[in-house]
């Protein structure tokens, strides 16, 4: 079980008889069954974690953490969890990301392929389809009660109607990941860090920004906190440049940026498509141009990389290449496996008027689906 201090008033209202010790008892009584994963790192710059305290906030947002005593920049106390494999559409709670799986980014496919393999999953790296991630929905410390805080680039997506924006607290805390590694100098594991970027004062919540997919992917926007009185600010206070977080899946293109918008401001505003959007029942066409319009309007909730594009249908991540105006041939390869009869997999796209080709190969196989324009899309998703 958790330990710890732990208070049901935040900090600074909490009074000292308030703050109790966290004992197995209490602890499953508050938590349930999260057990705990103490830190084993030592250091000078490591935050003790008799130093924290989780404060019960409201029954909406539940509990955070706050300090006791000073921190300074620099400090960090790691974020202990279970790593595991996942897709990089499933926001989890509790979930820090430790490293996205693709081609490009080969330094955790070994440590990768060993957690896949104990919980008996697939890895699939193809266009960074899947992450290693740091889960501490079931075992975990403290870290893992502290709340979102905005960092700047959130910040400046608000329109404050009431109060001061300079008055919303924002991240205090950054995360850093650092692999482990053998004798031999392979990884073979990975650590997170939440590290201070300012000192922080004592009664301070602590918090980093879990990032607007996460809210996304929740499906609601997340809590402020006044930097004086530490209390939520009222929602009727600010409003995002954005209304509604609707269902626009990543896809990736050459101009980087993130945001998000509705789906009416997007069509309103592309011009000569040349970008696939998919999202819950419907899909869009766009162009990168069409797209930096849009954000004078709104902004987009879009991981935009850089080329080639990808494209998320039913869960499965498609390289998409443009072979003229509005048209695409999407292609995907499934590692480590083999096709089972290459003609029912072409008969479920020749019934939708798709042109499919598969094919084998030593790592697995591949399907390329040809001359897919906005009709194919939309056809695609009802597969």
């Amino acid at each position: 079980m958790l330990s710890g201090y732990y208070s049901d008033v935040p900090l600074p209202l909490a009074k000292p008889n308030q703050i109790q010790r966290l004992n197995a008892k209490s602890a499953k009584k508050k938590f349930g069954k999260v057990r705990e994963i103490k830190s084993t790192v030592r250091g000078k710059n490591i935050i003790p974690e008799d130093h924290l305290v989780i404060c019960k906030i409201n029954e909406d947002v539940n509990h955070g953490v706050f300090t006791l005593k000073p921190i300074k920049k620099g400090d960090c106390l790691e974020y202990t969890g279970q790593l595991r494999v996942r897709s990089s559409l499933a926001e989890q709670r509790y979930s820090i990301a430790v490293a996205e799986l693709s081609f490009d980014n080969q330094e955790f496919h070994a440590l990768a392929e060993k957690v896949a393999a104990e919980e008996k999953t697939t890895l699939d790296i193809q266009y960074g389809s899947q992450v290693l991630e740091l889960d501490a929905s079931e075992e975990g410390n403290i870290a893992r009660f502290m709340q979102h805080l905005p960092d700047d680039k959130e910040i400046s997506c608000l329109e404050f109607t009431k109060g001061d924006p300079c008055d919303i607290a924002q991240a205090n805390m950054e995360i850093k990941v650092a692999a482990t590694q053998d004798k031999a100098g392979q990884i073979n594991g990975a650590k997170v860090f939440l590290v201070a970027n300012r000192d922080i004062n004592a009664n301070e919540q602590l918090g980093w920004c879990y990032g607007l997919p996460y809210w996304f992917g929740q499906k609601r926007d997340p809590a402020l906190f006044s930097l004086k009185t530490g209390e939520i600010v009222p929602r009727g206070h600010y409003e995002y440049r954005v209304i509604g977080l609707n269902a626009i899946s990543t896809i990736r293109a050459q101009d980087a940026f993130f945001a998000y918008a509705p789906k009416e401001s997007l069509m309103q505003s592309m011009q000569k498509p040349a970008i696939a959007f998919q999202g819950e029942g419907f899909t869009l066409m766009a162009s990168t141009a069409g797209i930096k319009k849009a954000l004078a309007h709104n902004p987009l909730l879009i991981n935009v990389y850089a080329d080639p594009i990808a494209v998320t249908l039913k869960g499965k991540c498609w390289k998409a290449i443009k072979t003229q105006e509005k048209v695409f041939t999407l292609s995907r390869h499934e590692t480590g496996l083999f096709s089972a009869n290459k003609k029912l997999i072409q008969a479920k796209y020749q019934k939708i008027g798709v042109d499919s080709k598969v094919e084998d190969d030593e790592k697995g196989y591949s399907i390329v689906l040809d001359k897919i324009d906005e009709a194919a899309f939309d056809k695609l998703l009802r597969l």
